[in-house]
Formats: structure tokens, C-alpha cells, sequence
């Protein structure tokens, strides 16, 4: 539940303590990390949250050292889109 909010924290990179929270979420097993950035960007994506997801995303690119976790196909296409046309 903790995760959730940081996850939240991540909604806009003005708030202080958005680079903290950043840099803490980059050190989580990737299991947990992969886990939780899909659910936080279908949260995003529902709220039509740009910044959001694009911050979101700037996790994933941060933490993607290889292919043990993948995320869903559809929501990734859906970020990648959002992400192009940031």
C-alpha cells in the first residue's frame, strides 16, 4: 500500500521529494517494480494523466536492463503512444 504512494509521488516531478521517491523506486527488485508500474499506469491512463504516465515511463526506460519482467503488450502501446505525443 506504502508503494502506491510513491507511485502517486510520481504524478509530477515539481513536487519536492519526486526525485527522492524516484530514486528509491529505481532500487526495488524489478519483479515488484515491473508490477507495479503496469498497475500505475492503468491508473494514469484511466485519470488521462500525461505527466504521469511520462514519468511512469522514465521509470520503466530507467530500470529496463533486460527481459526477465515485460509488461502487457496493450499498455505499453497505449504509453508509447501517449509518450510520442508528449
Amino acid at each position: 500500500q506504502y508503494l502506491d504512494a510513491f507511485f502517486e509521488w510520481l504524478q509530477d516531478f515539481n513536487w519536492p521529494g519526486s526525485d527522492i521517491v524516484y530514486n528509491y523506486l529505481q532500487t526495488l527488485p524489478q519483479e515488484i517494480l515491473y508490477k507495479n508500474i503496469e498497475k500505475n499506469f492503468l491508473k494514469a491512463i484511466s485519470k488521462k494523466d500525461e505527466d504521469w504516465v511520462y514519468n511512469l515511463y522514465r521509470l520503466y526506460r530507467s530500470i529496463q536492463t533486460n527481459n526477465i519482467c515485460s509488461l502487457d503488450e496493450s499498455i505499453m502501446a497505449k504509453v508509447e503512444f501517449i509518450v510520442r505525443n508528449y
